[in-house]
């Protein structure tokens, strides 16, 4: 906790993303969040949405696990504000259902599928190959796929899946 002022001296200054956030004194009325242990405010009575992302035109977006959960929602939404979206994935059939799926809800974007098995270093490899050979830029990386608590197993060079997938 943070100590009382000296008696006598002038209690401290409110920060201002504070007291925007109408927190001064620890409420949590607007939504947000202060302790005193955690200096920061981690929600915004203003919550952040998609349509707060900037026109993406002439820039060029990755998003690996692209096609489902976390990893769809961020290609979709990039999609829609003109980023060229590659979808990094493992399944073609999987890829091919949420390209078709992001094109019925926006026809006119730009998005590809391209293969990505984080399971093996040579599809990584593979994957950079191809992406630099057909593009000359990458504006934005978004690291999405991973795996999580998966049984015991070990990648293609015997790492254990979790830290080889994942990182």
């Amino acid at each position: 906790m943070h100590p009382a002022p000296a008696a006598g001296s002038l209690p401290r200054p409110v920060p201002h993303w504070l007291r925007d956030c109408g927190l001064a004194g620890n409420t949590s009325s607007t939504g947000c969040y202060h302790s005193p242990t955690f200096t920061g405010v981690m929600m915004n009575k203003n919550k952040w949405t998609t349509s707060d992302i900037p026109d993406q035109f002439g820039r060029t977006a990755i998003v690996t696990g692209a096609n489902s959960g976390i990893g769809y929602e961020t290609a979709l939404a990039l999609a829609k504000k003109s980023a060229h979206v590659v979808l990094a994935c493992r399944s073609r059939t999987k890829g091919e259902e949420a390209i078709e799926k992001i094109k019925a809800s926006q026809p006119s974007v730009s998005v590809e599928l391209m293969l990505l098995d984080l399971n093996g270093l040579d599809s990584v490899r593979a994957f950079a190959g191809a992406f630099n050979a057909a593009h000359d830029r990458l504006d934005i990386l978004i690291n999405n796929a991973g795996v999580m608590m998966p049984p015991f197993g070990t990648t293609q060079e015997g790492y254990e899946l979790q830290i080889g997938v994942n990182y």
